[in-house]
């Protein structure tokens, strides 16, 4: 870097790096966003209750396995500062119903729709204590 004045001035490869780098945020945080349904059943981060249905699972917990198994996993380490859980935490209707075990009780057919909130979406709606991401379900659906 060249310096002028006291002021940092990047050198021209330093701009073209930093000018490629925001580029490519940019792209990655609209592509990542999920919001375009499919007719699989919803985007990356959405499923429908008739897609879920679909499946040969009985809960929510196996079809979630079946169809989008990455939701499920722990999304961040654990450091010294935090020993929280790093799993999803489920909101059922909009309120906080409890850990990933919790939708071994839901049975496929009361399911409208899940979603995958990340955990900087999750934490802005929720609140903090939620680095694994909240996993969303919408009941409303009661085909048994």
């Amino acid at each position: 870097m060249a310096k002028a004045r006291g002021v940092r001035i990047p050198t021209r490869a330093g701009a073209l790096f930093l000018a490629v780098a925001i580029l490519a945020s940019v792209s990655a945080g609209c592509a990542a966003t999920g919001t375009n349904a499919r007719a699989s059943g919803g985007g990356i981060n959405f499923l429908t209750g008739d897609r879920i249905r679909e499946t040969s699972a009985e809960n929510l917990y196996t079809a979630i396995r079946q169809l989008r198994p990455n939701w499920l996993s722990t999304r961040s380490q654990s450091s010294l500062m935090f020993q929280g859980s790093n799993r999803p935490i489920v909101y059922v209707n909009g309120v906080q119903h409890g850990d990933l075990r919790t939708m071994n009780s839901m049975h496929v057919n009361d399911v409208a729709r899940v979603q995958f909130i990340g955990a900087a979406n999750a934490t802005t709606r929720w609140g903090t204590g939620h680095t694994g991401g909240v996993i969303s379900v919408d009941l409303g659906r009661t085909g048994r």
